[in-house]
């Protein structure tokens, strides 16, 4: 088990942008190949397969900067250390009514207006703590919205420490590093979801 982190909205990084542009290259070979790549029978399959795969491979290899992951243990690390510095704080998971999940995932429509339900149900902020509220990033994979003004004052905790204080070694690796410019994207957009 681990978590996943994903931001909402688009970020503008070279990065970003690279990978958008890889993954409109890849769609739009999908679309005009579509047939071709779902047929083993074609002539051109195995051809066309490859090249699909290379399009794939180009996506894969620039990394994504609304991605990021902790296993168990490492977000279990994390939190901690984020509970430490006051970066978060604990809190128990409220009792939410989940939306439901459409029939059909190709509605955008009705996609957008789960997503919009969902973050609007789990982005709530229920405590005086403005910090991040712990159970939405460690204990379930739930899907909880981790807001903006969540991660600026989680943010904030983090900047106006005294510089001599480390809390524990965590705070000295480059993923930790990572984790805060990491939160630092997401501030600049719409969050981030955890799953």
């Amino acid at each position: 088990m681990g978590y996943d982190m994903r931001i909402r909205g688009t970020i503008d990084t070279d990065e970003a942008r690279a990978r958008r542009a890889a993954s409109a290259q890849r769609e739009a070979f999908w679309q005009a190949h579509q047939a071709a790549l779902s047929s083993p029978a074609h002539a051109d399959h195995e051809r066309l397969r490859a090249e699909y795969e290379d399009h794939w491979g180009k996506v894969s290899a620039i990394p994504d900067p609304s991605y990021f992951r902790l296993n168990i243990g490492g977000m279990g690390l994390y939190m901690q250390t984020m509970l430490e510095l006051g970066m978060a704080h604990a809190s128990a998971a409220p009792k939410i009514e989940w939306p439901s999940y459409p029939d059909d995932e190709d509605d955008a429509e009705a996609m957008d207006a789960f997503w919009a339900l969902k973050d609007e149900r789990t982005g709530q902020h229920l405590t005086t703590d403005p910090t991040i509220p712990s159970h939405k990033l460690y204990g379930t994979n739930d899907g909880w919205h981790v807001t903006p003004a969540e991660i600026r004052a989680a943010l904030n905790a983090w900047d106006s420490r005294p510089s001599s204080e480390t809390v524990n070694e965590i705070t000295q690796t480059e993923y930790w590093g990572k984790w805060i410019d990491y939160l630092r994207l997401a501030a600049d957009s719409g969050g981030f979801r955890v799953h």
